[in-house]
């Protein structure tokens, strides 16, 4: 093999490496992130009131959304939870797999859990999950 050659082969792989830096590279080297809720269970029946959020995420880092810069390493960024109550549609960001919200009304309602980048940018393809939820008078 000559010299040329040699060198050629040799910077080939430099080339993909620099290419390789974008959010959406990241994410398709990596595994690919998932979220999951634990509770409330999807279809349950609950007392007005605080309601305990536990999720289970994998293949992303958690951080405070709070204490961000705006970027992140990699697959790391924080919670977006959107959920309704009389009427309003809210959201609540969260760098934990842990949250309590709180339903004054009565009635159905969606939580709905996304993963979003440090800069609030959200995956592609989205990743989420939800659960629906009826609040009720004397619910557990």
């Amino acid at each position: 093999m000559s010299r040329s050659s040699l060198s050629v082969l040799c910077l080939f792989p430099m080339m993909f490496a620099g290419a390789c830096t974008s959010k959406a590279d990241d994410t398709a080297t990596e595994a690919t992130p998932t979220i999951a809720f634990l509770a409330p269970e999807d279809g349950a029946v609950l007392s007005p009131g605080p309601v305990d959020i536990t999720l289970v995420v994998d293949g992303f880092t958690l951080t405070d959304p709070a204490k961000h810069s705006g970027e992140g390493e990699g697959l790391s960024g924080y919670v977006a939870l959107t959920y309704d109550d009389q009427g309003t549609t809210l959201t609540e960001n969260t760098g934990s797999t842990q949250a309590s919200i709180t339903f004054n009304g009565t009635g159905p309602h969606t939580i709905t859990a996304e993963l979003l980048y440090a800069d609030g940018d959200a995956l592609e393809p989205a990743v989420s999950a939800s659960v629906a939820i009826d609040i009720e008078v004397g619910g557990t």
